[in-house]
C-alpha cells in the first residue's frame, strides 16, 4: 500500500534497492540505490526537493507545467522534450 510522502520527510532507498515516488498522475521520480532524497514542499505549482546523495530518475508532464526545483551538493543534469529550459 502506498504511503505519503509529506514536506520534510526523508526517504532513503538502500543497498540493492531503488524507490519509486509518485507526485500525480504522470509526475514521478526512481531513486536507484544508496540514494537520500527529502521532499521540502509540494503543490499544485511547485516541488521543491533536496537529493543528499545518490540518482534520481525524474519524469514529469509536460501539462502539468508545474516548476520543479532539486537542491543537490553537485549536480548533472540532463533534460529531454521539455519545453522550457532548464535553470539553476
Amino acid at each position: 500500500m502506498p504511503l505519503p510522502l509529506v514536506p520534510g520527510a526523508a526517504l532513503r532507498a538502500g543497498r540493492q534497492s531503488t524507490a519509486f515516488l509518485r507526485f500525480g498522475p504522470e509526475d514521478t521520480a526512481l531513486l536507484q540505490e544508496d540514494t537520500v532524497f527529502t521532499l521540502e514542499a509540494a503543490g499544485t505549482q511547485r516541488i521543491l526537493a533536496r537529493l543528499e546523495i545518490g540518482v534520481a530518475v525524474l519524469r514529469f508532464s509536460k501539462a502539468e507545467a508545474r516548476k520543479v526545483q532539486v537542491r543537490t551538493p553537485a549536480a548533472a543534469l540532463t533534460a529531454r522534450g521539455a519545453g522550457t529550459p532548464a535553470s539553476g
